[in-house]
Protein backbone atom coordinates (compact mmCIF):
# COMPACT_ATOMS: atom_id res chain seq x y z
CA UNK A 1 0.00 0.00 0.00
CA UNK A 2 1.31 3.23 -0.90
CA UNK A 3 2.25 6.35 1.91
CA UNK A 4 0.32 9.32 1.98
CA UNK A 5 3.79 10.71 1.32
CA UNK A 6 4.36 8.47 -1.75
CA UNK A 7 0.61 9.45 -3.15
CA UNK A 8 1.09 13.27 -3.07
CA UNK A 9 4.68 12.64 -4.53
CA UNK A 10 3.09 11.04 -7.30
CA UNK A 11 -0.01 12.86 -8.41
CA UNK A 12 2.03 15.98 -8.84
CA UNK A 13 4.56 17.91 -10.94
CA UNK A 14 8.03 18.80 -9.64
CA UNK A 15 8.05 21.29 -6.61
CA UNK A 16 10.45 23.80 -7.72
CA UNK A 17 8.73 24.57 -10.83
CA UNK A 18 6.75 28.04 -10.18
CA UNK A 19 2.76 27.51 -9.62
CA UNK A 20 0.71 28.00 -13.55
CA UNK A 21 -1.72 30.91 -14.19
CA UNK A 22 -4.80 28.16 -14.51
CA UNK A 23 -4.65 25.26 -12.33
CA UNK A 24 -4.62 21.39 -13.66
CA UNK A 25 -7.12 18.90 -13.26
CA UNK A 26 -4.35 16.94 -10.92
CA UNK A 27 -3.87 19.85 -8.09
CA UNK A 28 -4.73 19.46 -5.03
CA UNK A 29 -7.06 22.53 -4.40
CA UNK A 30 -10.03 20.56 -4.69
CA UNK A 31 -9.52 19.24 -1.39
CA UNK A 32 -10.29 20.96 2.12
CA UNK A 33 -7.87 23.23 3.58
CA UNK A 34 -8.32 21.15 6.97
CA UNK A 35 -7.36 17.47 4.98
CA UNK A 36 -4.54 19.10 3.42
CA UNK A 37 -3.30 20.39 6.47
CA UNK A 38 -3.90 16.84 8.04
CA UNK A 39 -1.96 15.42 5.29
CA UNK A 40 1.36 17.22 6.89
CA UNK A 41 0.45 15.75 10.06
CA UNK A 42 1.54 12.21 8.78
CA UNK A 43 4.96 13.23 6.89
CA UNK A 44 7.70 11.75 7.69
CA UNK A 45 9.73 13.95 10.65
CA UNK A 46 13.07 14.06 8.20
CA UNK A 47 13.49 17.41 6.22
CA UNK A 48 14.76 15.58 3.25
CA UNK A 49 11.43 13.39 2.58
CA UNK A 50 9.23 15.81 4.36
CA UNK A 51 9.98 19.24 2.34
CA UNK A 52 9.18 18.60 -1.32
CA UNK A 53 5.98 17.04 -0.43
CA UNK A 54 5.43 20.63 1.50
CA UNK A 55 6.84 22.66 -1.32
CA UNK A 56 4.46 20.86 -3.47
CA UNK A 57 0.86 21.59 -0.76
CA UNK A 58 2.59 24.92 -1.04
CA UNK A 59 1.56 25.11 -4.55
CA UNK A 60 -2.30 24.92 -4.20
CA UNK A 61 -2.55 26.63 -0.53
CA UNK A 62 -1.74 29.85 -1.55
CA UNK A 63 -1.98 31.41 2.15
CA UNK A 64 -0.09 29.06 3.20
CA UNK A 65 4.02 28.99 3.13
CA UNK A 66 6.76 26.32 3.70
CA UNK A 67 8.57 27.72 7.09
CA UNK A 68 12.29 26.06 6.50
CA UNK A 69 12.63 26.97 10.03
CA UNK A 70 9.81 24.49 11.34
CA UNK A 71 9.19 22.50 8.40
CA UNK A 72 5.45 22.97 8.46
CA UNK A 73 2.77 24.92 6.56
CA UNK A 74 2.23 28.60 7.89
CA UNK A 75 -0.74 30.48 7.27
CA UNK A 76 0.01 34.11 6.20
CA UNK A 77 -2.71 36.22 6.99
CA UNK A 78 -1.13 39.92 7.23
CA UNK A 79 -0.58 42.31 7.89
CA UNK A 80 1.68 42.90 4.96
CA UNK A 81 4.51 43.57 7.55
CA UNK A 82 3.71 40.60 9.83
CA UNK A 83 7.18 41.67 11.81
CA UNK A 84 9.33 40.62 8.79
CA UNK A 85 10.92 43.92 7.33
CA UNK A 86 14.68 45.39 9.10
CA UNK A 87 14.86 42.23 11.29
CA UNK A 88 12.61 44.25 14.11
CA UNK A 89 10.26 42.03 15.83
CA UNK A 90 8.33 41.58 19.76
CA UNK A 91 9.06 38.41 19.96
CA UNK A 92 5.93 37.98 22.63
CA UNK A 93 3.14 39.39 19.95
CA UNK A 94 5.01 38.53 16.51
CA UNK A 95 2.36 36.45 14.83
CA UNK A 96 5.86 33.90 13.60
CA UNK A 97 7.27 32.97 16.74
CA UNK A 98 9.71 31.13 14.42
CA UNK A 99 11.32 34.30 13.16
CA UNK A 100 14.55 34.20 15.28
CA UNK A 101 15.24 31.73 13.97
CA UNK A 102 15.56 32.39 10.31
CA UNK A 103 18.97 34.25 11.15
CA UNK A 104 20.60 30.54 10.55
CA UNK A 105 23.01 31.12 7.70
CA UNK A 106 20.81 29.41 4.90
CA UNK A 107 18.04 31.16 5.28
CA UNK A 108 19.19 34.89 5.91
CA UNK A 109 20.61 37.14 3.08
CA UNK A 110 24.43 39.04 4.00
CA UNK A 111 23.79 42.87 3.74
CA UNK A 112 26.84 43.33 5.48
CA UNK A 113 30.90 42.42 6.24
CA UNK A 114 31.04 39.01 8.68
CA UNK A 115 32.64 40.59 10.81
CA UNK A 116 30.29 42.37 14.00
CA UNK A 117 32.50 45.40 14.36
CA UNK A 118 30.97 46.33 11.12
CA UNK A 119 27.33 46.40 11.53
CA UNK A 120 26.00 49.53 10.98
CA UNK A 121 22.55 48.30 9.17
CA UNK A 122 19.89 47.02 11.40
CA UNK A 123 18.39 45.38 8.11
CA UNK A 124 17.96 42.03 7.92
CA UNK A 125 16.21 40.28 4.77
CA UNK A 126 15.44 36.50 4.75
CA UNK A 127 14.59 34.09 2.74
CA UNK A 128 10.81 34.36 4.00
CA UNK A 129 10.91 38.00 2.40
CA UNK A 130 11.43 36.52 -1.01
CA UNK A 131 8.84 33.39 -0.57
CA UNK A 132 6.28 35.86 0.42
CA UNK A 133 7.41 38.62 -2.53
CA UNK A 134 7.23 36.18 -4.90
CA UNK A 135 3.96 34.33 -3.81
CA UNK A 136 2.11 38.15 -4.71
CA UNK A 137 3.67 37.48 -8.02
CA UNK A 138 2.71 33.97 -8.47
CA UNK A 139 -0.68 33.96 -7.31
CA UNK A 140 -1.65 38.04 -7.24
CA UNK A 141 -2.04 40.76 -4.97
CA UNK A 142 -4.06 38.60 -2.40
CA UNK A 143 -1.33 36.82 -1.39
CA UNK A 144 1.78 37.71 0.13
CA UNK A 145 3.64 40.75 -0.04
CA UNK A 146 4.23 43.69 -2.12
CA UNK A 147 7.95 45.28 -2.77
CA UNK A 148 6.95 47.74 -1.31
CA UNK A 149 6.47 46.14 2.33
CA UNK A 150 10.61 45.24 1.29
CA UNK A 151 11.69 49.26 1.14
CA UNK A 152 13.45 50.41 4.33
CA UNK A 153 15.74 53.95 5.02
CA UNK A 154 18.44 54.05 7.68
CA UNK A 155 20.47 56.61 8.68
CA UNK A 156 23.31 56.90 11.21
CA UNK A 157 25.76 59.16 12.96
CA UNK A 158 29.08 58.92 13.93
CA UNK A 159 31.73 61.12 15.62
CA UNK A 160 34.46 62.78 13.34
CA UNK A 161 37.22 64.95 13.73
CA UNK A 162 37.89 68.12 14.12
CA UNK A 163 37.48 69.13 10.73
CA UNK A 164 34.17 67.46 10.68
CA UNK A 165 32.55 66.71 14.11
CA UNK A 166 29.76 64.53 12.75
CA UNK A 167 30.35 61.76 9.79
CA UNK A 168 26.41 60.53 8.68
CA UNK A 169 25.95 57.47 6.23
CA UNK A 170 22.81 56.29 4.98
CA UNK A 171 21.67 52.66 4.09
CA UNK A 172 18.66 52.18 1.83
CA UNK A 173 16.73 49.10 -0.13
CA UNK A 174 14.20 48.70 -2.32
CA UNK A 175 13.11 45.83 -4.72
CA UNK A 176 11.18 44.81 -7.76
CA UNK A 177 10.35 41.69 -9.28
CA UNK A 178 12.10 40.88 -12.32
CA UNK A 179 9.05 39.24 -14.74
CA UNK A 180 11.25 38.17 -17.20
CA UNK A 181 13.36 35.70 -15.27
CA UNK A 182 11.42 35.59 -13.04
CA UNK A 183 13.46 36.86 -9.72
CA UNK A 184 13.64 39.73 -7.04
CA UNK A 185 16.14 42.14 -7.78
CA UNK A 186 17.30 44.34 -4.95
CA UNK A 187 18.82 48.14 -5.32
CA UNK A 188 21.07 48.79 -1.87
CA UNK A 189 22.22 52.52 -1.77
CA UNK A 190 25.04 53.38 1.03
CA UNK A 191 26.01 56.93 1.25
CA UNK A 192 29.06 58.57 3.07
CA UNK A 193 28.41 61.97 4.05
CA UNK A 194 30.98 64.85 5.10
CA UNK A 195 31.45 68.74 5.03
CA UNK A 196 33.03 69.51 1.79
CA UNK A 197 36.32 71.51 3.87
CA UNK A 198 36.73 67.51 4.79
CA UNK A 199 37.20 65.73 1.10
CA UNK A 200 39.41 62.68 2.84
CA UNK A 201 37.30 61.71 5.47
CA UNK A 202 35.92 59.41 2.21
CA UNK A 203 38.86 57.98 1.81
CA UNK A 204 39.47 54.40 3.44
CA UNK A 205 41.31 54.63 6.83
CA UNK A 206 43.59 51.37 8.15
CA UNK A 207 43.14 52.80 11.39
CA UNK A 208 41.15 50.12 13.85
CA UNK A 209 39.53 53.05 15.64
CA UNK A 210 37.41 53.62 12.07
CA UNK A 211 37.30 49.75 11.42
CA UNK A 212 33.32 50.40 12.44
CA UNK A 213 32.38 53.61 11.05
CA UNK A 214 32.24 54.20 7.13
CA UNK A 215 33.63 54.34 4.61
CA UNK A 216 35.35 50.68 6.05
CA UNK A 217 31.95 49.23 6.53
CA UNK A 218 30.64 50.01 3.09
CA UNK A 219 29.62 46.75 1.48
CA UNK A 220 29.67 45.22 -2.06
CA UNK A 221 29.32 41.52 -1.91
CA UNK A 222 30.86 38.68 0.46
CA UNK A 223 33.22 37.75 -2.80
CA UNK A 224 35.18 41.18 -2.97
CA UNK A 225 37.81 41.00 0.17
CA UNK A 226 38.29 44.22 2.34
CA UNK A 227 41.01 45.20 0.08
CA UNK A 228 39.52 45.56 -3.13
CA UNK A 229 36.13 46.98 -1.46
CA UNK A 230 38.77 50.26 -0.31
CA UNK A 231 40.18 50.29 -3.80
CA UNK A 232 37.48 49.91 -5.66
CA UNK A 233 35.93 53.30 -3.45
CA UNK A 234 39.16 54.98 -3.15
CA UNK A 235 40.08 55.03 -6.99
CA UNK A 236 36.65 57.18 -7.38
CA UNK A 237 37.80 59.66 -4.71
CA UNK A 238 41.24 59.80 -5.70
CA UNK A 239 40.27 61.11 -9.01
CA UNK A 240 37.53 63.29 -7.31
CA UNK A 241 40.30 64.89 -5.30
CA UNK A 242 42.25 64.96 -8.29
CA UNK A 243 40.01 67.45 -10.04
CA UNK A 244 37.89 64.96 -12.21
CA UNK A 245 34.38 65.71 -10.94
CA UNK A 246 30.99 63.92 -11.34
CA UNK A 247 33.30 60.88 -12.09
CA UNK A 248 31.56 57.26 -11.52
CA UNK A 249 33.18 53.76 -11.84
CA UNK A 250 30.95 49.92 -12.15
CA UNK A 251 31.77 46.81 -11.29
CA UNK A 252 30.21 43.41 -11.53
CA UNK A 253 30.92 41.05 -9.30
CA UNK A 254 31.86 37.72 -11.17
CA UNK A 255 30.74 35.16 -8.85
CA UNK A 256 27.29 36.06 -7.91
CA UNK A 257 26.95 38.65 -10.48
CA UNK A 258 26.05 41.40 -8.43
CA UNK A 259 26.58 45.21 -9.95
CA UNK A 260 27.74 48.41 -8.23
CA UNK A 261 28.28 51.97 -9.09
CA UNK A 262 30.34 54.06 -7.03
CA UNK A 263 30.19 58.00 -7.34
CA UNK A 264 31.16 61.09 -5.26
CA UNK A 265 28.62 63.82 -5.75
CA UNK A 266 28.12 67.56 -4.41
CA UNK A 267 25.56 68.48 -2.44
CA UNK A 268 25.55 72.36 -1.41
CA UNK A 269 28.46 72.55 1.17
CA UNK A 270 28.52 68.64 1.19
CA UNK A 271 30.33 66.03 -0.38
CA UNK A 272 28.98 62.40 -0.73
CA UNK A 273 30.19 58.85 -1.54
CA UNK A 274 27.14 56.98 -2.85
CA UNK A 275 27.44 53.15 -3.61
CA UNK A 276 24.45 51.78 -5.11
CA UNK A 277 24.40 47.84 -5.91
CA UNK A 278 21.81 45.17 -7.50
CA UNK A 279 21.64 41.85 -6.76
CA UNK A 280 18.89 39.05 -8.10
CA UNK A 281 18.03 37.07 -5.37
CA UNK A 282 16.17 34.35 -7.73
CA UNK A 283 12.07 33.15 -8.06
CA UNK A 284 12.28 32.49 -4.58
CA UNK A 285 11.04 28.79 -4.89
CA UNK A 286 13.54 27.33 -2.83
CA UNK A 287 16.64 28.16 -0.16
CA UNK A 288 18.23 25.75 -2.53
CA UNK A 289 18.57 28.04 -5.36
CA UNK A 290 22.43 28.84 -5.93
CA UNK A 291 20.71 32.49 -6.99
CA UNK A 292 19.86 32.89 -3.47
CA UNK A 293 22.50 30.60 -1.82
CA UNK A 294 25.25 32.91 -3.27
CA UNK A 295 23.86 35.83 -1.25
CA UNK A 296 22.91 34.44 1.65
CA UNK A 297 25.21 34.18 4.51
CA UNK A 298 25.69 30.58 4.38
CA UNK A 299 28.13 31.10 0.83
CA UNK A 300 31.14 30.30 2.92
CA UNK A 301 30.32 26.92 3.49
CA UNK A 302 28.27 26.50 0.35
CA UNK A 303 30.01 27.83 -2.62
CA UNK A 304 27.73 27.01 -4.93
CA UNK A 305 28.26 28.10 -9.26
CA UNK A 306 25.69 29.71 -10.85
CA UNK A 307 23.94 28.82 -14.03
CA UNK A 308 25.28 30.51 -17.32
CA UNK A 309 21.60 31.49 -17.73
CA UNK A 310 21.48 33.10 -14.72
CA UNK A 311 24.51 35.48 -15.74
CA UNK A 312 22.92 36.59 -19.09
CA UNK A 313 20.48 39.47 -17.75
CA UNK A 314 22.00 42.42 -15.77
CA UNK A 315 20.74 42.44 -12.41
CA UNK A 316 20.72 46.19 -12.84
CA UNK A 317 18.96 46.65 -16.26
CA UNK A 318 16.39 44.35 -14.63
CA UNK A 319 15.21 46.05 -11.47
CA UNK A 320 15.56 49.73 -13.36
CA UNK A 321 13.76 48.93 -16.59
CA UNK A 322 10.54 48.15 -14.06
CA UNK A 323 10.87 50.40 -11.31
CA UNK A 324 8.74 53.77 -11.13
CA UNK A 325 11.75 55.00 -9.08
CA UNK A 326 15.23 56.08 -11.36
CA UNK A 327 18.98 55.82 -9.57
CA UNK A 328 18.87 59.27 -9.87
CA UNK A 329 15.35 60.26 -8.36
CA UNK A 330 16.65 57.64 -5.58
CA UNK A 331 19.99 59.54 -4.74
CA UNK A 332 18.34 62.73 -4.42
CA UNK A 333 15.69 62.05 -2.17
CA UNK A 334 18.67 59.65 0.09
CA UNK A 335 20.81 63.15 -0.21
CA UNK A 336 18.13 65.13 0.90
CA UNK A 337 17.69 63.21 3.99
CA UNK A 338 21.24 64.00 4.85
CA UNK A 339 20.87 67.81 4.04
CA UNK A 340 20.67 69.48 7.52
CA UNK A 341 19.63 66.56 9.14
CA UNK A 342 16.38 66.41 7.87
CA UNK A 343 16.36 63.01 8.43
CA UNK A 344 15.72 64.16 12.31
CA UNK A 345 12.32 65.33 11.34
CA UNK A 346 10.63 62.18 9.09
CA UNK A 347 12.31 59.33 11.06
CA UNK A 348 12.10 57.40 13.87
CA UNK A 349 14.55 56.36 16.23
CA UNK A 350 16.08 53.49 16.44
CA UNK A 351 14.95 52.06 20.08
CA UNK A 352 18.08 51.98 22.25
CA UNK A 353 20.48 53.04 19.93
CA UNK A 354 20.35 56.86 19.66
CA UNK A 355 22.68 56.99 16.69
CA UNK A 356 20.43 55.87 14.31
CA UNK A 357 17.26 56.39 12.50
CA UNK A 358 14.95 54.71 10.21
CA UNK A 359 12.59 55.41 7.37
CA UNK A 360 10.05 51.94 7.76
CA UNK A 361 7.91 50.71 4.55
CA UNK A 362 4.83 53.30 4.37
CA UNK A 363 1.69 51.86 6.44
CA UNK A 364 3.84 49.80 8.88
CA UNK A 365 4.20 49.65 12.63
CA UNK A 366 6.30 52.77 12.83
CA UNK A 367 8.18 52.93 15.87
CA UNK A 368 6.60 50.02 17.59
CA UNK A 369 9.90 48.67 16.84
CA UNK A 370 11.93 45.74 19.43
CA UNK A 371 15.16 45.34 17.70
CA UNK A 372 17.60 42.26 17.48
Amino acid sequence: MQSILDICASAVSPSCTPPCETPMMNTLAGLPVELLLSITDFLPPTEKKKLPVLRRLERDLPKYFVCYVCHILHKYHGPEFFGLYDGGYDQENCPLRCLPKWKKGELSLRLRDQDPLWFHAYRRFFFIHLQLAMRRFYYGENFGISTEALSYTQVCTYPGPPSCPEITSLFSTDAQICPKTPGLCLRIQQMMFVHSRAPTLLLSRRDAGWMGAPPEIMFICIHISHKRHARLLDNVVKAYLNGMNALSSTYTCKICTAECRIEVCEYGSDLALVLTTWINLGAGLTPDDPQWIVHSCDWVYNRVTLDPNHRKDSSRLCFENVSPRSLEALRSCNLSYLKDQRFKQVMYEIYGDTRVWYLPPKGSWGNYLFMS
